[in-house]
């Protein structure tokens, strides 16, 4: 049996499938807007091409799409755009492995590493799970370690982590582990095309890439528990914990040079030596934040109750009375939008200070911690109070435009958005397309029609060539939907000029809206020149998009 023919017997492409697209709605940065679904118009022969590309040794996998995604202080992280067949091929090798890897990071799971856990089954579809409930245990277990007795901890984590992934030490891990050859040379071959730097980095933004990355780092952890150090782990992001200041120095030392032999090196301004009581206060920032507002609203229902408003007083202090002071998940959505109040509303874009009830006056600046958390519990619980305020920290904070995005939806304001989305995309602050693209995939959820100042940014931006690929992508959907028979002419017009099949389908499917038998006609002279140019032109007809 040949390689090729060992790596088709080898990988499940329909179990690939159903891993990589349930990637795409939190882990993967970039989805181009029309691929996804053609393909899926015709699934089954989709995968049976695919296969008989492994098969017959003719499979090549394509450079990724790097786009820039916003990290907060001017510093960008490269978000990963695999066309559809390569994420696919991605999630079929690291499957082949899983079974292998998943035996030799079992002992870490849930005690030492808690970053994207492990299913319990190798054969799970969902291979990864409990991101929030990982990272709830990674900062309970710091609280019950330092209440052991541990004088200092130290918090620190890896300089541009992925990005700096050897890739031949990884493909040496994955031997270790008895994962199948023919795979790992496969996945030794992706990885290296796909590499911003020779041999080195897995792409951002794709479970399969968290998996290696978790595999790289458990010798580090090994070794650290050998020589007697006790810490944990959140992806990149050690707390280590010690008896006295100097074993934090002996720590550090320990860590860099584990780090140093696999081309790591730990974050500088991020690694901190904080005494016990300070690390308590440093992990327990959301509930004591939550704690200090829970406890100013008493002071107000106590003066209610004192100046004859008995009422307030028994309608409010119940729900806070009953509420778990210690949870700040069952905190009432009138003390989450004091909260936003409190430590939002002042903040432009430079530390300020607040007065605490015990009269101490704290400085605070941007807790992105209590952002995600106060956005979260009012978008469950459908509160929009904080829908406009929001939407004025894109140009301080650009890295928190998925969350703000997704606030938005939740809480039914997209459309209702469009006059400050158009003002921040005019300003000089709308520089990162990545943010740009985030702002009107979020539109194209609403089917309101937008106002016509975001139609013209969204029409410069689909026919402008300088223009990343992937928003000039979403752009032409959007006029696809929204645009005037005008803009379906003009798109019509690039169809020749087009980079590639992909992007020739993309514009096929943003005609969707034309006149039907110009459209069809148009249709017909390209259908057959590609399978692509099949499938894509069946789904439009069939009035898919």
């Amino acid at each position: 049996m040949n390689m090729a023919t060992e790596l088709a017997d080898l990988i499940d492409l329909s179990v690939a499938w159903k891993r990589f697209k349930a990637d795409l709605p939190h882990r993967v940065f970039v989805c181009h807007p029309y691929e996804l679904a053609v393909i899926e118009s015709d699934l089954e022969s989709w995968i049976e091409e695919l296969l008989e590309e492994v098969r017959t040794n003719r499979y090549r996998p394509r450079p990724l799409v790097v786009c820039d995604v916003p990290k907060g202080r001017g510093i960008v992280r490269p978000g990963a755009h695999f066309r559809v067949a390569d994420g696919v091929m991605y999630a079929a090798c690291l499957g082949a492995c899983f079974p292998y890897i998943h035996k030799a990071l079992s002992w870490s799971q849930g005690c030492l590493d808690f970053s994207y856990l492990l299913s319990e089954f190798p054969d799970d579809i969902k291979w990864i799970h409990g991101e929030f409930e990982g990272w709830r245990s990674f900062q309970k277990c710091t609280i019950e370690a330092i209440d052991q007795g541990m004088s200092h901890v130290v918090f620190t984590d890896i300089a541009a982590y992925y990005e700096n992934v050897d890739l031949s030490t990884l493909m040496s891990d994955l031997r270790q582990t008895g994962s199948p050859e023919t795979v790992v040379l496969q996945l030794s071959n992706c990885l290296n095309r796909w590499a911003q730097a020779p041999s080195r980095g897995v792409p951002q933004g794709h479970a399969p890439s968290d998996i290696l990355a978790k595999l790289y780092l458990n010798a580090v952890d090994e070794n650290l528990r050998s020589q007697g150090f006790t810490h944990l782990r959140y992806v990149d992001d050690f707390r280590i914990f010690c008896q006295d200041e100097s074993e934090t120095k002996t720590a550090i030392l320990a860590l860099t040079w584990l780090l140093r032999k696999r081309g790591l090196n730990l974050q500088t301004a991020k690694t901190e030596i904080l005494t016990a009581d300070e690390a308590r206060k440093k992990v327990n920032g959301i509930a004591s934040k939550v704690l200090e507002i829970k406890a100013r609203w008493f002071v107000r229902l106590e003066q209610a109750y004192e100046a004859g408003d008995p009422y307030i007083f028994e309608e409010f202090s119940k729900d806070i009375r009953d509420d778990d002071i210690a949870d700040p998940d069952t905190t009432p959505i009138e003390i989450l939008r004091e909260a936003y109040a409190t430590y939002f509303l002042p903040y432009q874009g430079a530390p300020f200070t607040i007065e605490t009830t015990d009269g101490v006056v704290e400085e605070q600046s941007f807790d992105k911690t209590l952002f995600h958390f106060l956005l979260n519990r009012m978008g469950k619980a459908k509160d929009d109070y904080a829908s406009q305020h929001c939407l004025s920290l894109l140009d301080k904070h650009p890295e928190e435009t998925r969350a703000v995005c997704k606030y938005l939806e939740q809480v039914g304001r997209i459309s209702a958005s469009d006059d400050a989305i158009v003002t921040f995309l005019r300003s000089s602050d709308a520089v990162y397309p990545y943010q740009i693209y985030q702002l009107i995939e979020l539109r194209l959820i609403d089917c309101t029609p937008p106002i016509q100042g975001l139609l013209e940014i969204v029409r410069y931006l689909a026919f402008n060539d300088s223009q990343p690929y992937y928003l000039r992508s979403v752009c032409r959907k959007f006029l696809g939907h929204f645009g005037t028979a005008a803009d379906l002419e003009r798109l019509e017009h690039t169809y020749l000029i087009a980079r590639d099949e992909l992007e020739q389908c993309d514009i096929l499917c943003s005609l969707f809206r034309m006149e039907k038998r110009r459209r069809n006609s148009f249709l017909g002279r390209y259908e057959h020149d590609s399978p692509l140019h099949e499938r894509t032109v069946r789904y439009v007809k069939a009035g898919c998009p």
